[in-house]
């Protein structure tokens, strides 16, 4: 971590500069045993904010559902440190029942304010979403940056299994051993595929679902010789591209049609058939059309388009800025109105907002599809909205599936099976090819 102090011309260290120091010394006093003589663990930690390396970069702040994770020296205690105070409950996904065996886990505590100091906290329960955990209180006991909770093992702390079904994994051997990470949809540097659990240039395999590809580059920020890869791959020797990948990205297949579902109420963004341009989207219950299924397109800009698969039309903000303005379709012009930034949210969801405006595809609550797929009748238009302005905030959150009719352009056998969201990671997810 890099400290920037500019004191003025008479030496004198600015009050804004003196809060953050204070703060940083402040949670080292009281939790200093979370950080002091820790080591990172298999991974850094869970939840919707990450943040950049490499550069100055504004600072974000972090949620009640942010952890991090550190280790005790002798690995006999895991740390997981909360960005805010979670409630009277808290459910950590990376400690999933299919990730970790949690039976040599002896206590379970709440560092308090004074250090060596600690509330005991009831036994977790362990499913297959995560770690349920009680608290003491909804609100927080005690002011402070950040929350720390200590789990203590009987031994060794067990290790942590790549993420479930949906993530990209890459292991450091051939023949998916070695260490291994469950990547998310998106960029990861060196820096942060360190954070992931695997140092640069020390990828030996992958497994890649369908519908994903894993995009290696020789060089660190996704620069140099680029590699693609949209299956299983046991041996990256055999490709030439062994302990040879220093960043990657993590993208949907192109040639993979997907369905984009709410959350709230189960309805797929329907692009009505062989309609105008500018005709707006809708929504429809799945009935396998290829009206509601849709490719996303990497762009290569952290952003995708998405096309329907019977018009060819991409998904479009219009411009609006309006909260509830309609969302619309066009043929692809390579405008920001037209590319969307496609966002995990934890447990199987993401958002899905517009580069131009940043509104986000919300589906309105719990609303009626149309009768007639012909008439158009009835039919609720998916909207574009503000995430602050939702009384509801998961209706903004869509998850896609893979429908059964294909898993390439012009081969219309059926590789993939519809399925459920995943760990931390992508929320919007193709599981394995059914061949």
């Amino acid at each position: 971590m890099l400290l920037n102090i500019a004191p003025t011309a008479d030496g004198t260290i600015p009050q804004g500069q003196k809060d953050v120091l204070l703060g940083i010394g402040d949670h080292l006093h009281r939790f200093g045993e979370s950080l002091y003589a820790t080591r990172a663990w298999t991974v850094y930690g869970e939840g919707p904010t990450k943040m950049g390396g490499g550069s100055f970069t504004t600072p974000v702040a972090g949620t009640n559902t942010d952890f991090r994770f550190t280790r005790s020296k002798d690995s006999t205690v895991l740390y997981a440190t909360a960005l805010g105070w979670p409630g009277s409950s808290t459910t950590i996904s990376t400690l999933a029942s299919g990730r970790i065996d949690l039976s040599s886990l002896t206590s379970v505590q709440l560092l308090n304010p004074t250090a060596g100091t600690y509330t005991s906290l009831p036994a977790p329960t362990q499913a297959s979403d995560g770690l349920h955990i009680t608290l003491p209180s909804s609100s927080a006991p005690f002011n402070a940056l950040a929350y720390v909770l200590k789990f203590t093992f009987s031994g060794q702390i067990p290790v942590l299994q790549p993420g479930g079904t949906g993530v990209v994994t890459a292991y450091s051997n051939v023949s998916y051993a070695g260490t291994a990470a469950g990547l998310v949809l998106g960029g990861y540097t060196a820096a942060q595929l360190q954070s992931a659990g695997l140092a640069a240039r020390t990828i030996s395999s992958v497994r890649v679902p369908a519908g994903y590809q894993l995009v290696g580059y020789s060089g660190d920020n996704f620069t140099g010789t680029a590699w693609t890869f949209s299956a299983d791959t046991t041996d990256l020797r055999n490709t030439g591209n062994n302990d040879a990948i220093t960043s990657l990205k993590v993208i949907f297949n192109p040639a993979t049609y997907f369905r984009i579902s709410n959350v709230t109420d189960g309805l797929a963004l329907d692009s009505g058939g062989n309609v105008a341009s500018g005709s707006n989207l809708k929504q429809w219950t799945w009935d396998g059309s290829p009206n509601l299924q849709w490719q996303a397109v990497d762009l290569g800009n952290g952003y995708y388009k998405l096309v329907n698969r019977t018009n060819g039309m991409a998904v479009d903000g219009w411009g609006s800025t309006s909260n509830g303005a309609p969302a619309q379709q066009a043929p692809w012009n390579g405008g920001t109105n037209q590319q969307w930034q496609i966002t995990n949210r934890g447990n199987g969801l993401c958002s899905i907002a517009n580069r131009t405006t940043g509104l986000v595809l919300d589906g309105g609550g719990q609303v009626a599809a149309a009768p007639s797929p012909s008439s158009g009748a009835g039919t609720a238009a998916p909207t574009c909205s503000g995430p602050s302005s939702h009384s509801r905030p998961p209706t903004g959150r869509f998850t896609t599936h893979c429908p059964n009719p294909c898993n390439t352009v012009n081969d219309h056998r059926r590789p993939c099976q519809t399925g459920e969201g995943r760990q931390d990671d992508p929320p919007l997810h193709c599981p394995t090819s059914r061949g």
